[in-house]
């Protein structure tokens, strides 16, 4: 993504060019930059979040062992005991 997000910057500098270079050409050089533009932003956006996600989904995974591992300790345990439990 890091690599789309440099083409797209430098394609925006292109058409800024081309628009100040001719007459014509510039409105459509214009759209166009605005879109890329546009698509920057969003990778701007998203390459955070992406990263952002992936560390969440770790601790998630780590939480999720820790969890696992102090129930079988738990039913361990309460597999081991010599007198049942009296509610």
């Amino acid at each position: 993504m890091v690599g789309l997000l440099g083409t797209v910057i430098s394609m925006i500098g292109t058409f800024t060019k081309i628009q100040e270079a001719q007459g014509g050409v510039s409105e459509q050089a214009g759209s166009i930059g605005l879109a890329l533009f546009a698509t920057a932003l969003g990778l701007v956006t998203a390459i955070p979040l992406v990263f952002a996600h992936v560390m969440f989904k770790a601790q998630i995974n780590d939480f999720e062992l820790r969890i696992k591992k102090t129930t079988l300790k738990f039913i361990e345990l309460a597999t081991t005991l010599k007198t049942p439990l009296k509610p």
